[in-house]
């Protein structure tokens, strides 16, 4: 897992510092069950997530195999991004990034336990914001969310 705060340009983060667009982009991946096309990147899947009370966006890459099968394993690994807009407490606009991923042996996927484990770590980031200013904008909910997956 990594996470960053980074300056306001990567996937068009801007953006969603306004209430309508990360609430248009809530109802397309409930609409397309997760299905989401930037016009630079497909990912397998996309859908929303919370961390200290943002709505947040989360991108699944495709699965892949992370290293050499054999005749009785094959290791695949799921890499995920979340992407959360907010405004720091000098109201600088910034953007959080987190970056995780799982590998499991075909067979025995471990995706409950990869969920829990998110969900707990997802509920324990908090981040200094304007919380008045997203508030006010829209842009911060009062009640926790799980980690949604399709």
């Amino acid at each position: 897992m990594r996470l960053s705060v980074e300056k306001i340009n990567r996937l068009s983060s801007e953006l969603y510092l306004d209430k309508t667009n990360i609430e248009k982009f809530r109802i397309d991946t409930q609409n397309t069950k997760g299905k989401f096309k930037f016009s630079y990147a497909t990912f397998e899947e996309a859908f929303v997530s919370y961390i200290d009370g943002m709505q947040c966006r989360t991108f699944k890459s495709r699965e892949f195999i992370h290293s050499a099968s054999t005749k009785t394993r094959t290791i695949k690994t799921k890499q995920y991004e979340t992407y959360c807009s907010f405004y720091k407490e000098n109201g600088e606009p910034k953007s959080l990034l987190v970056s995780y991923e799982y590998s499991y042996i075909v067979g025995n996927d471990v995706f409950d336990d990869f969920r829990r484990d998110m969900n707990a770590i997802f509920s324990s980031i908090k981040i200094k914001m304007d919380r008045e200013k997203m508030k006010k904008e829209g842009l911060l909910f009062e009640k926790p969310h799980e980690v949604q997956f399709w």
